[in-house]
């Protein structure tokens, strides 16, 4: 079975961290980034694991996942909206990906 934490850290660290590195963002910005990717493709891969064989709108889903969970936490925190706007991105991207990845799992198993 593919523990999607492994899955999530390895993705973060081999792509996406790189990406934001070479675009000058600053380092806390990335550390935060990087928790919202991998809590999205986790979020993603459980979701898809939950609804085996149902049709699903990965897009619809992602967002709605990230403002029901994530959205408000952060407001509460007292994120700046720029930053909140950033790490949705990753987490919507991150959670279409982890939802892809638990597709395939089942297609090979």
């Amino acid at each position: 079975m593919v523990d999607s934490s492994v899955l999530a850290s390895q993705h973060w660290d081999t792509y996406v961290i790189k990406i934001l590195e070479v675009h000058g963002e600053h380092p806390n910005v990335i550390e935060k980034c990087g928790l919202h990717y991998r809590l999205g493709f986790i979020a993603g891969f459980k979701y898809g694991r939950e609804s085996e064989g149902e049709e699903v709108d990965s897009r619809a889903l992602a967002s709605k996942q990230w403002e029901l969970h994530e959205i408000k936490i952060l407001e509460g925190l007292g994120e700046e909206p720029d930053l909140i706007r950033k790490f949705g991105v990753h987490y919507r991207l991150a959670f279409i990906h982890g939802l892809k990845h638990r597709e395939e799992a089942m297609l090979h198993s």
